[in-house]
C-alpha cells in the first residue's frame, strides 16, 4: 500500500515564493578601523589605584570647576594601574545621559581588566546658592 503525499496549502505558497526569482541589487558593507586617539596626559603619582580616594585623586582635576554634569570613565589593567581616562558625556546643568555603548566602546577597545566610572553632583554651586538665601 503505497501512501501519496499530499502537501499542505502553506507549504505550497512557501515553494511558490522560493521560485520567484527577484533582483535585488547588492548591499554594499562599509569597512571600517576603529583608533582612540590621545587627547593629553596626565602624571599620576601612586601608579596604581588602591582606594575610591586614589581614584577620586586622579580625576579630580577634570571634575572640579565644572558648571555641567560630566560622566567619566577610567580603565584599569590588571595590577589596578590607570590605563586611560576617557570623558564619555558631558551633560547639561542637571542630566547626562549616557548610553552604556559610549562606555564599552573604550572598554573593549583597550582591552581593560576593570573599569570605574564617575559622575559629579554639583553639589558646591547647590552649597553656594544656599549660603545667598
Amino acid at each position: 500500500m503505497s501512501k501519496t503525499y499530499e502537501p499542505k496549502v502553506d507549504q505550497l505558497e512557501l515553494v511558490m515564493v522560493k521560485e520567484e526569482k527577484k533582483r535585488v541589487p547588492a548591499k554594499r558593507v562599509n569597512i571600517v578601523s576603529l583608533k582612540m586617539i590621545r587627547d593629553s596626559s596626565i602624571l599620576y603619582q601612586n601608579r596604581q589605584i588602591r582606594s575610591p580616594q586614589d581614584s577620586y585623586d586622579i580625576i579630580r582635576t577634570f571634575l572640579e570647576d565644572s558648571d555641567r554634569k560630566m560622566f567619566i570613565s577610567m580603565a584599569l589593567d590588571i595590577k589596578n594601574q590607570p590605563i586611560n581616562i576617557q570623558m564619555c558625556h558631558i551633560g547639561s546643568l542637571n542630566a547626562s545621559i549616557v548610553h552604556p555603548r559610549e562606555v564599552l566602546k573604550m572598554v573593549i577597545m583597550s582591552n581593560v581588566a576593570s573599569l570605574v566610572v564617575f559622575h559629579n553632583h554639583r553639589i558646591m554651586f547647590m552649597l553656594d546658592s544656599l549660603k545667598s538665601i
